[in-house]
């Protein structure tokens, strides 16, 4: 992963690196601080596809816009993959998109079914980009459907673990407003008996568009009426709880903590057998220390 906070970065590392194929997979509100607006990150992603070889191969997904705009401009090759058809002549399709707590499913150009151990419909494209690259290097579909039903989430990257009678989302390694937005909706339709509780935390980095993205963050989980309850953590999120309560979300359903040990003894008394909790923040706001609210045990 060529990773950046600010213009330039991707450029040097593509000198560095030397990479024949590039994947973008979504433009998004991400390092705003460092970048100054979506239009900086926009151009800071190009410089992966401008650092490509004479005869490099860029992969991108032809369902975001911004991104389709860096394919259009360029002079190299392109592969598009993306769920809608008839769109820039997909090198890979996947539709008849269904998840159901863990697991997400998806069929692939019209026939072949992918299963992924993974939650979240997000999941798909991170799965199209790597059949892109499988079918560009010589695989075969049946081992490129293989290596992705062996995948399993990383540490805290929606690693879902059941403690006691609770199941946790834990998604805690980082957060951006796109990636919390595809959370939300992860949450938003997993089966439980029990409630659907989110433990959210600041998103940081975003400079000066920190308090409005906050206040979106609010609006959203008030319009997703089955999110049952929410702690947000940190100071930022003090902008969310006003937010979502000012788009109708009840005063008891939403609450906000000062800290993560605030957060964690609020769920040490008001956790349930049978809820989902979902954990996502920035990493600085080591959210995952929340757990330690939830008890081994928990009564019904």
């Amino acid at each position: 992963e060529l990773g950046a906070s600010g213009p330039g970065e991707i450029a040097r590392l593509t000198e560095i690196a030397g990479p024949r194929i590039g994947v973008l997979t979504a433009i998004g509100s991400v390092h705003l601080e460092g970048f100054g607006s979506i239009e900086g990150v926009a151009r800071a992603k190009a410089e992966l596809v401008a650092g490509l070889g004479r005869n490099g191969i860029a992969v991108l997904n032809a369902d975001d816009a911004r991104v389709q705009a860096i394919g259009e401009a360029t002079r190299r090759g392109v592969l598009w993959y993306g769920t809608r058809a008839g769109t820039y002549g997909l090198f890979a399709r996947g539709h008849d998109i269904e998840t159901a707590g863990e697991l997400t499913w998806f069929r692939l150009d019209g026939g072949r079914l992918i299963k992924l151990a993974a939650p979240g419909r997000h999941q798909v494209y991170a799965a199209l980009a790597a059949i892109v690259v499988g079918r560009w290097m010589g695989m075969a579909d049946r081992e490129i459907a293989a290596g992705l039903e062996n995948y399993r989430p990383a540490a805290m990257r929606c690693q879902v673990d059941r403690l006691g009678g609770v199941t946790v989302i834990n998604d805690a390694y980082n957060a951006s407003p796109p990636s919390m937005w595809a959370a939300l909706d992860m949450l938003s339709t997993w089966p439980t008996t029990g409630r659907r509780v989110l433990v959210c935390g600041d998103m940081l980095e975003l400079g000066r568009y920190g308090p409005e993205l906050h206040r979106r963050l609010g609006d959203e989980i008030a319009r997703r009426a089955s999110i049952d309850c929410c702690i947000a953590v940190g100071p930022l999120s003090a902008v969310v709880v006003d937010s979502a309560r000012k788009a109708g979300k009840s005063g008891e359903s939403i609450v906000h903590c000062e800290s993560v040990e605030q957060a964690a003894e609020y769920l040490r008394h008001n956790i349930r057998a049978g809820d989902v909790v979902l954990l996502k923040a920035s990493r600085a706001m080591q959210l995952e220390r929340v757990v330690a609210g939830i008890p081994p045990r928990s009564a019904a």
